[in-house]
């Protein structure tokens, strides 16, 4: 039987640092890392932390794409910000015997529902909620927070805006909601 387990969070909350030292504490031949093609933020052939560490991954657009032969003889399946695959549940429902642990953020920074994520977190053996402090108060933050100084209007209203701690924060209900009131 085949174990899902879903990490999310809001952004800088470690989820990729928890999948990183799972992967690290797996045998690596029995192991394939996946990570979106759409995040090039700090590598093309790797996921990494906002912290700079890093695993060897194989990038990707759509999970039902990647070569079959990938997953002969593998245990255990590790996919990062899988809330930008759009065929992440055909993926899940598809693979058999093969633990699968996805790690993404659960809610855009409009606090809407991101991709399949809130389906993976519905049909997961194992959840893991986590959090980051605050950027403003230190409480813990649920949400994450895009700056609107300087960025394109296109930019402001995009669901997707791959980037880092230049146009994200993690924030609390309090403090998310007096920024955005603000800056509407």
């Amino acid at each position: 039987m085949k174990t899902i387990t879903v990490v999310y969070g809001c952004m800088f909350s470690g989820k990729t640092s928890w999948i990183i030292d799972k992967a690290r504490s797996l045998n690596s031949d029995e192991l394939v890392v996946i990570k979106h093609s759409i995040d090039t933020r700090y590598s093309e052939c790797c996921i990494v932390s906002h912290n700079g560490d890093k695993y060897p991954a194989i990038p990707a657009n759509k999970l039902l794409d990647i070569d079959c032969k990938v997953f002969l003889g593998k245990k255990y399946i590790i996919i990062d910000e899988g809330q930008f695959f759009d065929d992440i549940m055909d993926f899940v429902k598809i693979t058999e015997n093969m633990d699968i642990m996805i790690a993404g953020l659960d809610l855009t920074s409009s606090k809407e529902p991101f991709g399949h994520m809130p389906n993976l977190i519905n049909i997961a053996n194992n959840v893991i909620h986590r959090t980051a402090n605050c950027a403003d108060c230190g409480k813990p933050a649920l949400y994450t927070h895009r700056k609107k100084e300087n960025l394109k209007e296109s930019e402001r209203k995009s669901t997707i805006l791959i980037g880092g701690s230049q146009i994200y924060q993690p924030m609390c209900a309090d403090c998310y909601e007096i920024h955005n009131i603000e800056k509407k």
